[in-house]
């Protein structure tokens, strides 16, 4: 995820160096934010699939940080081009991933194992900004655009004991961390309040984009049996993501 996130951001820098070094003063604007991510619909739900939504199961992802990096030209006083380089990181509710083993296989005896690793998505979205000033210090920024997302799926590890007559079975399961790059869009925007040319900002952008993860890597045993089995699927998550962050930029 690390090598992705740095082409797209180097691809980033291609974009506005050549753009920030020939434009005309204060026509162009940066800015850098963090905050809170919020995952909605397939992403955060928390179902465990059947054999019928296996090709599309839910994230159990929770709320997490997110950040922004972005930068804007400005052609007029209300209309410029926007390249915005975003990611967040989410951590996998694993009460309730637990709680949805349990209403699979049953009550287990003893402890139960969940673990999960966190969601790592980020992309890069080019579209036009529309400026409205409020007064002299306060401006409204809509945005929306398309490119590209890229993501990690989280490792999840499941195992627990389970009784069967006079019998103990333990039962496992493991979907290995995969990757996946897919086209995005997003729409959203900002509330500016300048100082001269510094200004702080309050933002709120929702991302969405389908990742296909594929070939990746299962292990199961289940209570009924001691045999391990391996194998290897695809499968598809919608990642939905609602970002509320605050910053600081500049415009020159």
């Amino acid at each position: 995820m690390f090598k992705k996130q740095s082409v797209y951001l180097v691809f980033l820098c291609l974009i506005i160096l050549p753009v920030a070094l020939f434009s005309q003063s204060d026509k162009s604007s940066v800015s850098l934010s963090v905050g809170l991510s919020v995952p909605q619909d397939q992403f955060a739900d928390k179902i465990i699939p059947t054999s019928d939504t296996a090709a599309n199961p839910c994230g159990f992802a929770q709320k997490g940080i997110s950040f922004k990096l972005d930068y804007t030209y400005h052609f007029s006083d209300n209309f410029g081009i926007n390249a915005m380089f975003l990611g967040s990181s989410n951590s996998v509710d694993t009460k309730a991933l637990g709680n949805e083993m349990t209403e699979r296989f049953g009550e287990p005896i003893g402890e139960i194992k969940v673990a999960g690793d966190n969601w790592s998505t980020g992309g890069l979205i080019l579209g036009p900004n529309i400026n409205f000033y409020i007064n002299r210090q306060l401006r409204l920024n809509v945005r929306g655009g398309v490119g590209f997302y890229s993501g990690y799926s989280p490792e999840i590890v499941y195992g627990a004991t389970f009784e069967s007559g006079e019998r103990e079975y333990y039962a496992s399961y493991k979907r290995q961390k995969s990757n996946a790059t897919a086209f995005a869009w997003a729409l959203g925007g900002n509330l500016q309040y300048y100082f001269s040319d510094m200004f702080v900002l309050v933002s709120i952008d929702w991302v969405d984009s389908k990742l296909d993860f594929k070939n990746v890597n299962y292990q199961t045993k289940l209570k009924e049996s001691n045999e391990i089995v391996n194998y290897s699927t695809s499968y598809s998550t919608t990642i939905d993501v609602l970002s509320y962050s605050v910053g600081v930029g500049v415009r020159f």
